[in-house]
């Protein structure tokens, strides 16, 4: 507010400084109402440009480049714009974000006169020596420009919105080269795109389909009109003022821009952007009625060319809009439809758009697919165009285009082939087949030889190779200039008939499909490759086999010489197969290769494969009697002759196994498999008697559990607390009448599954088979009376003895009666109880136990020698029992023996 007041009063003007900054600042102000654009900013703008007048006159030097930045301009002139506060962010950063905005806007609206931007600290200021007025240079220099540099900036224009940068360059200004759509076709048409008069036009370029002509709309040159129907000229006659004026100015600035440097050359360029932009707008609005269209001879305004809509011919939906350079193609594809139809009235109608672009991809797919690899949308496509397919079949023999190039071949004299140049045309540079009807071009040429490579029609020789049907995998592995770069084709060989019915033969299928596949019967191709495939399998199952070399009956089958000659000549028949996969069309089969001897060769190895497989069927119906005997030789001792007799059948079986010769006579199998099963059933046999023997039966079941509650065996474990008894012979008597099993119900079903069936729990090799269980059992009842005896007398030996006499006397009454009763009736009282026992543990508890093992005792008496005289036993003798009873008082040493 400041400066209002400052600018208003007169005496300041007489102060040089002050006076330029106002001029200055009037300047700004007069352009800012007259052509700032953003008019809701308008108010914020004038407060700058005083904000920055001002703050020029702070400064030691007026014209030092020294300013405010946006932020400071922000904070300190309390700025502010209605509206601020709804755009959501922080209302400070929104803030000076719109200021940044204004000062960008203010530095376009002037022009950059008087203004100017410090990029190292973002400071805006007053320039007060920019005083160059831009845009009056633009206007004067337009008043003097010529028609010439017009046009040039017409062209320039017409660069931007036909979007040229795209299109193919040729090294020629003004043209390029141009695709349209021939959309009865969906194919694409290459032409020319030229900006001036057909006389104009470079004769160095080779004619193409089409040329597009854009004459100069000032003072265009003469030129006579040939009414050709491959040209579509356009004329600009819709000029109006504002489009002249943008016009012109563009073209004052760019020469402006061209003569000048620093900032006002940036000036130029950036004014000559804003007028492109608006001449390029204008035609974008007006290009509907902006040109006439001249073809043979006929002049139109551009929509009248178009029957029905545009919108329509160019295949845009209603939401799309056309842009100028899909217009003028799709206007002009209209007027040449008819051309096109005239020069190549035979070329196929696609279902996909081809163009130039994507014609090698699509070409490159077909030939994929022919090859066999993953039929693709485009490929079918491509194929169905060229009439190559009946349904989804690939004949490629109907088709219109491969007749054309198998007449001209068919017409050869026998041996003689079909060249290149018989077959291509060359029309200004380009290769075409039939180019006076089919007007096919090399990509199509080579999905054709393909398709006859694969039907066997033709032999294609490229430098280098030949390519037949049995090589078309390889063919599609070149690329699409190798293949229509071919040398020449010729005719296949003839059907390989004797080849054919020996593969058939071998394969055990009727040698007439061979004969049915060359009249073109193709289901006889399936059938084979079938079987074919059947034997691949086969060969790499059984080799996988024969490496284990048939491992049964603890050796193997085949010696490792024998395993390895097996694989090998299995392995050249697999490659022999494996090398027919390849022919499954007919077209392949015409090139069959082998003759009837090479397919016979392999007749033997055949007869190995049926050989080995029989005789792993063999080992496969002995492998379960071999492991049950096997596992059987395991659980039943050595000893049994059974044992002996089944190593020794193994051993015999697997010698004939071995022999090829004896392996093979028709009672072999038989015979062997009743060998086993009879060594089987003896197994069974002495198994369950082994296991009878072993096992108590119900009725020794009942005697063992009354045993085991005898009052004897009760009055021993009673007694058995007392040192001197031995303790470890009544365990043991316990543990070995524990160990009497009782036998559960065994049927010959389960030995029939398994040798050793989980629930019996029976391995006679880890079992005492030397007595019975029943004969154990009897034993131990009668043993039961020894213990109790012996224990009864060395009881009643040591109470007798005049060491324990003592002890006695010193009991209560009551237990000495106890003791006395037992010495006199010389039998334990029933039943033996605790105080019994206490009062026998009192008498004997001064007497020390000494046990001795038989087998401590035997290397005392023997351990020098096996014989010895009486005096040497009865020095050793005594030695040993001195050295056992050592610190002990030898009186009351009770000997115990284990």
């Amino acid at each position: 507010s400041y400066w209002q007041y400052l600018k208003n009063e007169l005496g300041y003007r007489t102060i040089p400084e002050i006076r330029s900054v106002i001029d200055c600042s009037e300047v700004l102000e007069s352009r800012i109402n007259q052509g700032f654009t953003r008019p809701a900013y308008k108010t914020m703008a004038l407060r700058i440009i005083d904000a920055l007048s001002l703050h020029r006159l702070t400064v030691n030097d007026i014209y030092i480049p020294m300013g405010v930045t946006a932020k400071e301009l922000r904070d300190t002139l309390c700025l502010y714009q209605p509206g601020i506060e709804d755009l959501g962010g922080d209302p400070a950063d929104d803030l000076q974000s719109q200021v940044d905005t204004v000062l960008r806007e203010i530095h376009k609206t002037v022009s950059g006169q008087f203004i100017s931007n410090n990029p190292d600290n973002h400071q805006y200021y007053l320039d007060l020596k920019k005083t160059d007025d831009f845009d009056a240079i633009i206007e004067q220099k337009a008043e003097t420009l010529g028609n010439e540099a017009l046009n040039r900036a017409y062209h320039e224009a017409l660069r931007q919105i036909l979007e040229c940068s795209d299109l193919p360059q040729t090294g020629y200004r003004n043209l390029w080269v141009n695709e349209l759509e021939w959309k009865e076709k969906k194919a694409g048409r290459i032409g020319w795109l030229f900006f001036g008069t057909p006389n104009e036009r470079s004769t160095a370029n080779p004619p193409r389909d089409f040329y597009l002509y854009f004459i100069q709309p000032f003072e265009p040159p003469k030129f006579k009109n040939e009414k050709r129907d491959d040209e579509v000229i356009f004329k600009f006659t819709g000029i109006d003022a504002a489009f002249q004026g943008n016009l012109t100015n563009y073209a004052a600035a760019i020469e402006l821009a061209s003569t000048s440097s620093g900032h006002a050359k940036a000036t130029y360029e950036a004014k000559s952007s804003q007028f492109i932009r608006s001449m390029v707008l204008w035609l974008q609005e007006h290009m509907t009625t902006a040109y006439e269209i001249t073809y043979q001879g006929k002049n139109k305004p551009l929509l009248d060319w178009v029957t029905g809509s545009l919108r329509e011919s160019a295949g845009l939906s209603a939401n799309e809009r056309i842009n100028f350079r899909d217009m003028v193609n799709t206007v002009s594809a209209c007027c040449l439809t008819g051309h096109f139809e005239n020069i190549a009235h035979e070329y196929p109608v696609f279902s996909i758009l081809v163009t130039e672009k994507n014609r090698e991809i699509y070409a490159k797919d077909a030939i994929q697919a022919i090859a066999g690899v993953n039929r693709t949308k485009s490929a079918t496509a491509i194929l169905d165009a060229l009439q190559l397919l009946d349904g989804e079949k690939l004949t490629p023999k109907i088709s219109k285009f491969t007749q054309f190039i198998l007449e001209k071949l068919n017409a050869k004299s026998h041996g003689q082939v079909l060249n290149r140049s018989e077959i291509i045309e060359t029309e200004n540079g380009t290769d075409y087949l039939a180019v006076n009807s089919f007007r096919l071009e090399t990509e199509w040429i080579a999905v054709l030889l393909a398709s006859l490579v694969y039907a066997g029609e033709i032999v294609l020789a490229i430098p280098g190779n030949k390519f037949d049907a049995s090589k078309l995998s390889e063919l599609a592995n070149n690329s699409i200039d190798d293949i229509v770069s071919f040398k020449h084709i010729e005719a296949p060989k003839d059907w390989n008939i004797p080849g054919l019915r020996a593969v058939f033969e071998i394969l055990a299928l009727a040698p007439g499909l061979a004969i049915e596949i060359s009249q073109g019967k193709d289901s006889s191709i399936a059938i084979l490759q079938e079987k074919i495939t059947e034997h691949i399998n086969r060969l790499v199952s059984i080799v996988h086999v024969i490496r284990s070399r048939f491992p049964i009956f603890g050796g193997y089958v085949l010696s490792e010489a024998e395993s390895e000659q097996y694989i090998k000549s299995l392995l050249n028949a697999q490659t022999f197969f494996e090398s027919l996969q390849p022919y499954n069309t007919s077209g392949k089969l015409k090139n069959f290769k082998y003759d009837e001897a090479d397919v016979n060769s392999h007749q033997s190895e055949l007869s190995l494969l049926q050989q080995t497989e029989q005789l792993q069927l063999m080992v496969t119906e002995f492998l379960p009697l071999d492991n049950y005997l096997s596992k059987a030789q395991a659980i039943l001792p050595i000893e049994q002759n059974w044992n002996t007799e089944v190593k020794t059948a193994r051993q015999n079986i697997l010698i004939s196994l071995s022999d090829a010769q004896e392996r093979s006579h028709s009672s072999y199998q038989s015979n062997v498999l009743k060998q086993l099963a009879g060594l089987k059933k003896s197994y069974i046999h002495i198994y369950a008697g082994l296991y009878a023997k072993a096992r108590l039966t119900l009725s020794e079941d009942k005697r063992k559990a009354l045993l085991l509650k005898d009052e004897r065996l009760e009055q021993l474990q009673a007694l058995s607390t007392i040192e001197i008894l031995p303790q470890s012979a009544l365990n043991n008597f316990r543990n070995r009448l524990a160990g009497l099993k009782t036998a559960v119900a065994l049927s010959d079903k389960e030995l029939l599954n398994d040798p050793s069936p989980s629930g019996l729990n029976f391995h006679p090799n880890n079992e005492d088979l030397s007595l019975s269980a029943s004969v154990k059992l009897n034993n131990l009842e009668n043993e039961l009376d020894g213990i109790n005896d012996r224990w009864i007398e060395t009881l009643l030996n040591n109470l007798e003895d005049p060491v324990t006499e003592e002890s006695i006397q010193l009991l209560n009454e009551e237990d000495r009666e106890l003791i006395n009763n037992f010495v006199g009736t010389k039998k334990l009282p029933k039943p033996v109880d605790s105080q019994f026992v206490r009062s026998l543990s009192q008498v004997l508890q001064g007497l020390v136990p000494v046990e001795i093992h038989s087998t401590e005792l035997e290397d005392a008496l023997f351990s020098q020698s096996s014989s010895a005289t009486i005096e040497q036993l009865k020095e050793r003798f005594t030695k040993f029992c001195t050295e056992k009873c050592k610190g002990h008082d030898p009186s009351k040493v009770r000997i115990i023996w284990r």
